[in-house]
């Protein structure tokens, strides 16, 4: 450990950096732009410098480097994970209590990725390279955007379609070679862009030493992407803008059990269609879309030579949201209505003549309104906002011919309302100190897949079944909070927050108390648990010129305070939730060249509900050189886990280890 506190030492403690321009404008606090400097709320914004900076191939790692409080489940490194989530403040990645991506609310340009199946979201799909920048609200944000977003909102906006033609490849650790080109072009107002990606690598051997067999494999990935974005500009009248994409990853399970070099894999293939316009009228400004978002996945696996599972699983979401901004009464107003439509469709044939089907889907109306207003010569800001959500769970489907008769047929349909308020307040000092203080509240809704799922596990003594529960309803929290913004001297800023959460009906599986001689032990997820969660984060960076380096320690304690149908779990902490979270980070430019260096290191965290398996501790280290080459061209490389720290990066795998990288960006 010693190296690491050398490392960190050197860095000044510095955390991975935050956007330092005070003066940004951002959109997503409100869903209108507003001044960063006047939101009363704990905003982070990340720059694609940034992003470029820090280690990891995926967005949602290089955001866990850069936000303090954001973590994701993602061993450092590791691009085989097509499954990674992503959560903040202590809310945890989820074992028993779902999964927690379903908790952080994720969008691409104000449109939701999170899927209503399992709450998750791909990031292999975002590529790096089409980000303008990435707005994050920390904090209960259900009165503007409804479900998912107990922990927060991360919202990821993408560079509008251009002229120009890049190409972009990198080499590196375990054979990954990536090679990405975009093409665009102006026809008048029309500006069209095309691209494509392709990525192999691979891969390393996931699986702890003591659990290798003669099955064992590397797990692979192999990852296609291509798409188009075209955006009409309307004069007046606004702006058109419309993606298509297809995302095809695969990635192998690590098994081979069929004897096949394909051995066991996971395929996903995502299409994905947005179609937005922005633009005035009748004295507001509007912002209108919709979207499709549909996932076919594909899985073949199995618990043993002789236990073999084909599993295909259809997830489809779409909607469309409104929303239009201007003065109303006198006040900075923002209003609208939100839809969407998610469903899931899953078959599993265990290759001996059984099966299960999973069906069911949800449809959802939400309007909102919120008001904001300046007092004081516009040192206080006041701002409060109200959601109503409609939901309905219907088509429900489940059928398991393993254990014929206790979960064939159709499920009750069943619907629950949601009224969410939104309150806080701001205060500007002076110039250099402001201070807010707000009171949110936030929700998740029930995953299809816990709603609709059938399952028989184990055998012997220890079998057991699920049974469907399409009664399940949302979790929900509350959340209090303060922060202060500080800039002290010019170039230093700091961003200290602290927060208090109250969670109840937190979703775990349960036994129901029914034994069935032959298949088991009866289970079912249910509301069950009241949690909380307190924490604070205390960042500081500064800026001069193009050096930069920047500190911070985020600490959060999240406890199940309440659990009567399920006791064993009260007073437990909730899983792969660090308390502790440091990280460091230099970045130094002169010139054409430039130098980075990273460091971040969470504390031990547990793996079961119980908590009576963990793994411990553990530190990363990076560094990254580049140089431009004029005209938007550039060479890089990056070390990451330098020091190559083998940890743990669940109670069941390894990290990858240490991961080199030389990446080639020409434009012309």
């Amino acid at each position: 450990m010693g190296k690491y506190r050398l490392l960190c030492a050197s860095l000044f403690l510095a955390a991975a950096a935050e956007a330092a321009e005070v003066h940004l404008t951002v959109l997503t606090p409100g869903r209108a732009p507003r001044a960063l400097a006047e939101v009363p709320a704990s905003v982070e914004v990340v720059l694609p410098d940034q992003l470029a900076s820090v280690p990891g191939a995926a967005i949602d790692e290089k955001l866990a480097s850069l936000v303090p409080g954001l973590d994701t489940g993602r061993a450092s490194g590791d691009i085989n994970d097509r499954t990674a989530a992503v959560t903040m403040r202590g809310f945890g990645l989820g074992a028993q209590g779902g999964r927690g991506q379903g908790r952080t609310l994720v969008l691409l340009d104000g449109v939701p990725l999170n899927n209503a199946a399992n709450g998750g979201v791909n990031w292999n799909d975002l590529a790096v390279g089409d980000i303008d920048r990435v707005e994050v609200v920390k904090g209960p944000a259900s009165s503007l955007y409804g479900s998912n977003s107990m922990a927060g909102v991360v919202n990821i906006i993408t560079r509008k379609p251009g002229a120009g033609r890049l190409i972009e490849t990198s080499f590196g650790s375990y054979n990954t070679f990536d090679l990405g080109a975009r093409l665009g072009g102006k026809i008048g107002p029309l500006s069209l862009q095309v691209f494509g990606r392709t990525m192999r690598s691979d891969g390393y051997t996931k699986a702890l030493e003591a659990d290798r067999d003669a099955y064992t494999r590397r797990s692979y990935t192999d990852e296609d992407a291509a798409g188009l974005r075209a955006a009409y500009d309307l004069g007046a009248g606004g702006a058109l803008r419309a993606d298509i994409s297809r995302f095809d990853g695969v990635v192998g399970l690590g098994t081979n059990y069929r004897g096949t070099a394909r051995g066991e894999y996971r395929e996903s293939v995502t299409d994905l269609a947005r179609l937005s316009w922005n633009g005035p009228l009748g004295g507001f400004e509007w912002s209108a879309s919709v979207f499709d978002q549909s996932t076919e996945q594909t899985r073949e696996e199995g618990v043993s030579t002789t236990k073999l599972t084909d599993i295909s699983v259809d997830r489809c979401d779409r909607g469309a949201l409104v929303s239009a901004s201007g003065e109303m009464l006198g006040l900075d107003s923002v209003f609208g209505f939100d839809w969407r439509r998610g469903r899931v469709d899953g078959y599993d044939d265990y290759k001996n003549g059984k099966y299960a089907r999973d069906i069911g889907a949800a449809d959802t109306g939400s309007p909102f309104l919120h008001f904001g207003r300046r007092l004081a010569g516009g040192r206080l800001s006041l701002d409060a906002g109200l959601r109503y959500d409609r939901a309905k769970f219907y088509d429900g489907y489940a059928e398991n011919t393993n254990a014929p008769g206790f979960f064939t047929g159709a499920l009750a349909e069943r619907s629950w309302s949601r009224l969410t308020p939104g309150f806080s307040a701001g205060y500007k000092y002076g110039p250099a100190v402001s201070q807010y203080i707000s009171y949110a509240g936030g929700f998740r809704p029930a995953e299809l897949e816990n709603m609709v799922l059938t399952l028989v596990k184990g055998s012997g003594a220890t079998k057991w079944y699920q049974k469907p529960n399409p009664d399940l309803g949302p979790e929900k929290s509350e959340t209090v909070e303060t922060g202060f913004r500080l800039n002290p001297l010019p170039g230093l800023y700091s961003d200290p927050s602290a927060y208090l959460t109250r969670a109840r009906d937190f979703i775990y599986q349960i036994t129901t108390g029914v034994t069935d001689p032959t298949y088991g032990t009866e289970k079912m997820y249910t509301n069950v648990a009241k949690v909380g969660i307190y924490g604070f984060e205390l960042p500081v960076k500064y800026i001069r010129g193009g050096f930069s380096v920047s500190a911070s320690y985020a600490q959060s304690h999240s406890r199940i305070t309440d659990s009567p149908a399920l006791p064993s779990i009260k007073d437990k902490e909730l899983t792969y939730a660090p308390r502790h979270i440091w990280s460091a980070g230099l970045a130094w430019k002169k010139g054409p060249c430039a130098f980075s260096a990273s460091w971040t290191h969470k504390s031990r965290q547990f793996t079961d509900d119980a908590n009576t398996a963990s793994v411990s501790g553990y530190s990363t280290a990076g560094f990254g050189v580049s140089r431009d080459l004029g005209g938007g061209s550039s060479l890089s490389l990056r070390l990451d886990n330098a020091f190559k720290e083998l940890h743990q990066s669940s109670d069941e795998e390894f990290a990858p280890g240490r991961m080199v990288s030389a990446a080639l960006k020409a434009a012309f």
